[in-house]
């Protein structure tokens, strides 16, 4: 059996499109109030320039470069957090272009034993495939892809590799992955706040149900 609670888990949103990289700094989401004062003054400042910004707050990592703004977390209790924050943010800056977003869930789980490792490895890829091809083959990384259940554009890419914080342990990560602003007119920012405001609690359940039935099989 694998301890069905994840050691370490996170949530991340990832936006696609055109981004003035300088407004995204402590002190602008501060001013707006999307975090706390406290968080403003906290935050440690990895870069601020034209083509980079990251900061990490107690709970929040951001990093925002010319085309892709990425927000993610660690901590469960601040995932709804993260989502209202991409909301705010968005709300405020309604006329950026936006093409693509992921919402993304990954897990580490631990395995009782090396045994039970090996099993669910050889489960997912079968090593009699490579017989006479390869010595001692062992799964390092696969990828699934789904098209999207929903009629949104996109698609559902989930990941499956060992574990490199948890041993014996798996790694799971899930891209919900949505394309937006599929005419000139459209810039995709609706859309995007369409998504998170009505389909994030969607979105986030069924990355978790597609991680509990792998596990289920382990």
């Amino acid at each position: 059996m694998v301890n069905n609670k994840a050691e370490i888990e996170g949530h991340s949103i990832v936006l696609v499109g055109d981004f003035n990289t300088k407004i995204f700094q402590p002190a602008w989401f501060g001013r707006e109030k999307l975090i706390q004062k406290s968080e403003e003054n906290q935050a440690k400042i990895e870069i601020i320039h034209p083509e980079v910004v990251s900061f990490e707050s107690n709970w929040l990592n951001i990093r925002v470069t010319r085309e892709r703004f990425k927000v993610s977390t660690t901590q469960a209790s601040f995932y709804e957090s993260l989502r209202d924050l991409v909301l705010g943010t968005f709300l405020l800056l309604r006329h950026t272009p936006i093409r693509m977003m992921g919402i993304n869930y990954d897990m580490h789980f631990r395995m009782d034993s090396v045994e039970q490792w090996h099993s669910f490895g050889n489960l997912l890829t079968p090593k009699e495939l490579w017989d006479g091809i390869l010595n001692k083959p062992g799964m390092r990384s696969l990828t699934m892809e789904s098209v999207r259940p929903d009629g949104f554009k996109g698609y559902i890419r989930v990941s499956v590799e060992p574990s490199i914080k948890v041993e014996p342990g798996v790694y799971f990560f899930v891209n919900d992955h949505f394309e937006v602003g599929n005419s000139e007119k459209s810039i995709g920012i609706d859309e995007i706040i369409d998504i998170l405001q009505n389909h994030w609690v969607t979105s986030t359940e069924r990355s978790k149900s597609i991680i509990e039935s792998l596990l289920e099989k382990a």
